[in-house]
């Protein structure tokens, strides 16, 4: 069963039978006379289970149970899935061959598209005839982990009235050696990650399929035909979509700014600074944060950058962790130029923290508080652009129009 919040599997079992399946559902207390040291029967639910129904056969990963309903006309177990994959025909998954997905807007941000479009138009400047040139396969490789790659596709839509086409582009990881789940989702969900810092906005899949090279497209007389790509459907935070905003996403940065070099730095930056990184990325998926929980996670998230970045200067451990907050933001400071951050946005941070923090600091005005936020988002997003190879030239050019800058009304005028 798929709710819209969790994917869910309800096991009848039949009272009185010796269902074997009922022992999924008890607690790890609950004792058996047949068998005291849980030795001859299974008390888990396997991780996958494929069943089939009447749209086909589907394929659960990650399965755990929930919980039992118990009553005199009969019982029920109910299994958790965290995936399901359609179409799938074998219980391998939890390893893949390859992953693919779209993310919105990855197309505009990689300026990768499998369309080309002419407009022409007549002395005036008005269109009189458009011609649509389609196209896949142009490539942009990533890294060389798992072979991580983007491609332009594009594909027939329907429209009222009209013929459309969709253009998106698609992050791929590949190998011919299956390799677990989590080794491909984890290069997706960088990718995914970095655009989103970008643009400032939660984004999330817009769809995943998998596949595994022993599980191919057969005719009903079992002959392999082609590849088979198997939708995945799952509620795990970075595989729901958000609403599409009123007006197109604005990037602080592109590929075209920081190329496949700075795509693999981004790699090693969320391992090196994984503490800061995450809890900064955390602020676009707990929207509504109370303004003093966000003063404090985008403040730890900056000193934990900064802490970092004192060690890769050659500072020990302990002379790292005798830093004070405004050292550590200084460091990221000396690369943003005083346009975007003045010399004194370290300490505007650090009274902006130390209020959320300790209930007897003197807090500034409320408006000075929102500002610091902002201010503190924006200083870690145009570092991390500076870190993976964008310049000031291009980072300066647009930011007036930056979401984060329009979003807490911040002054980047020369």
């Amino acid at each position: 069963m798929d709710d819209g919040k969790q994917i869910t599997v309800h096991v009848p079992l039949l009272p009185g039978t010796h269902d074997l399946h009922e022992r999924w559902f008890h607690a790890s207390f609950a004792e058996f006379g047949d068998d005291p040291d849980r030795t001859k029967y299974d008390y888990a639910a396997p991780e996958t289970i494929a069943f089939v129904d009447r749209h086909g056969i589907v394929v659960l990963v990650g399965c755990s149970w929930s919980h039992a309903a118990w009553s005199g006309l009969g019982t029920e177990g109910v299994i958790i899935a965290r995936r399901a994959i359609l179409g799938a025909r074998n219980y391998r998954y939890p390893v893949v061959n390859a992953m693919r997905t779209e993310i919105s807007g990855l197309s505009d941000w990689l300026g990768l598209s499998g369309v080309d479009v002419q407009i022409d138009r007549d002395a005036e400047g008005r269109a009189q005839a458009i011609s649509i040139a389609s196209s896949s396969g142009e490539r942009i490789g990533l890294s060389q982990k798992l072979n991580l790659s983007a491609e332009a596709t594009w594909r027939e839509r329907f429209v009222t009235d009209g013929s459309g086409i969709e253009a998106p582009a698609q992050i791929k990881t590949q190998v011919v050696r299956a390799k677990p789940w989590d080794d491909h989702a984890d290069l997706h969900r960088a990718l995914l990650g970095l655009v989103e810092i970008s643009a400032w906005d939660r984004i999330g899949f817009r769809s995943m399929h998998v596949r595994r090279d022993d599980d191919p497209e057969e005719t009903q007389a079992g002959n392999p035909i082609g590849q088979r790509w198997s939708l995945v459907r799952s509620y795990e935070r970075d595989n729901q979509e958000a609403p599409l905003p009123p007006d197109p996403r604005r990037f602080l940065f592109r590929y075209s700014d920081v190329g496949a070099a700075g795509i693999r730095e981004w790699l090693r930056v969320r391992r090196a600074f994984q503490r800061g990184v995450q809890q900064m990325h955390a602020m676009l998926h707990q929207p509504g944060m109370f303004l003093e929980v966000q003063q404090v996670n985008v403040g730890a998230a900056l000193e934990a950058i900064g802490f970092v970045l004192a060690l890769e200067a050659g500072k020990s451990d302990k002379s790292a962790a005798g830093e004070s907050y405004v050292s550590r933001l200084q460091r990221l400071r000396n690369t943003i130029p005083e346009r975007v951050l003045d010399k004194d946005w370290p300490e505007r941070s650090r009274a902006a923290f130390m209020a959320a923090k300790h209930v007897d600091a003197p807090a500034p005005p409320v408006d000075q508080q929102v500002r610091a936020v902002g201010e503190n988002i924006l200083a870690y997003r145009y570092w991390l652009a500076r870190r993976l190879g964008a310049t000031d030239n291009r980072l300066l050019r647009l930011i007036a129009l930056d979401p984060v800058v329009r979003r807490y009304g911040l002054n980047t005028d020369e």
